[in-house]
């Protein structure tokens, strides 16, 4: 649950994801337009099957902010060991949204539902 009274800036967002070892994509190719994304890999979950090669998981964050308004989605996509994509989706949009609250527990969230999902897959 956000707080009305949360007054996280999105510089206060990109400060924190840094420290925290997300990086910011330096591609000119924009997934959903011109937004920008923070990637990170978290390990000790099961691989992407199309990711064999590299340990753990890569969970993708994006943070917009527009007119007073502010949001989040939190994205995790991965193939399981019976060839199908999963895509799991935690987002807000609102005044009153707030990214840092949310965002370590979203993100468990999203990897424990992988874990469940993709049983089978190596670690």
């Amino acid at each position: 649950m956000t707080d009305p009274k949360n007054k996280e800036t999105y510089e206060d967002v990109v400060k924190v994801l840094i420290e925290r070892g997300w990086k910011r994509n330096d591609s000119r190719f924009k997934i959903k337009g011109e937004e920008e994304y923070w990637y990170k890999r978290h390990l000790g979950v099961p691989r992407c099957l199309g990711n064999s090669d590299k340990d753990g998981m890569q969970v993708v964050i994006w943070v917009y902010a527009h007119q007073g308004y502010k949001g989040y989605e939190i994205e995790l996509t991965g193939q399981k060991s019976d060839l199908a994509w999963v895509k799991l989706l935690a987002y807000a949009w609102g005044s009153d949204v707030g990214l840092l609250e949310v965002m370590d527990s979203q993100i468990s969230q999203l990897l424990a539902g992988w874990t469940v999902l993709a049983k089978g897959n190596p670690v």
